[in-house]
């Protein structure tokens, strides 16, 4: 799963250059989302031909936890006669189902209905801080620990490129995010373009972390 992704990241790299020499401003993130997205639905995932995923973008966290609560079996205040669907719908969730503490978007949300199992990847721009990182970990964990034995949602993804090599910071994240409910573990490939430092980059590293659920 993650040699996709990491493929992905190095094209939406290659796409942001080749903009970038055009005097075509786009966001990088954006590209590298695009890009990885592209390579899913084009070579598949998890051993998964992307005819049967469903790759979604800019999916907001809401319809991810109404995902995982669909899957989860303890609904109980749904029969509560003073339960009223839509002012007082977000009730129905606290029993069971704890919201991450950041909402929004997550960048891709990948759905293989077929095997009902979901997967989260995010992206984030060259070089991303020490604080922006953790708290993306942060809430991928957070997805991962809400109904563990019941949640669709198997494994979580955030890469990124970068021009330094981040393998010791991201070891101690890795250390740090941990959970009883899923292991996690890091990946990095260095990859050389040959161009110009005046033209392009001309090396840099593709790092992935990977926090996959044990059961």
């Amino acid at each position: 799963m993650s040699n996709v992704i990491l493929q992905g990241l190095k094209e939406g790299v290659d796409r942001h250059w080749r903009y970038t020499k055009n005097f075509l401003k786009v966001k990088p993130e954006y590209l590298l989302t695009v890009s990885v997205a592209d390579k899913i639905s084009n070579c598949g995932f998890n051993q998964t031909s992307g005819f049967e995923l469903s790759v979604q973008l800019e999916h907001t966290t809401g319809r991810i936890i109404g995902d995982i609560w669909e899957k989860n079996l303890e609904f109980k205040n749904l029969m509560k006669p003073d339960l009223k669907w839509g002012r007082h719908h977000h009730s129905l969730f606290k029993p069971t189902v704890k919201w991450p503490t950041r909402r929004g978007k997550v960048d891709i949300y990948i759905q293989n209905e077929y095997c009902d199992e979901s997967y989260i990847v995010e992206l984030k721009n060259f070089n991303p801080s020490n604080r922006g990182i953790k708290e993306d970990l942060q809430r991928l964990k957070e997805f991962l620990d809400i109904t563990p034995k019941t949640s669709p949602l198997k494994s979580c993804f955030l890469a990124f490129p970068s021009t330094e090599d981040k393998q010791k910071s991201l070891n101690r994240c890795a250390q740090e995010y941990g959970s009883s409910n899923f292991c996690i573990s890091t990946e990095i490939q260095y990859e050389i373009t040959g161009e110009d430092p005046e033209h392009g980059i001309p090396a840099y590293y593709c790092n992935i972390v990977i926090m996959t659920r044990y059961f």
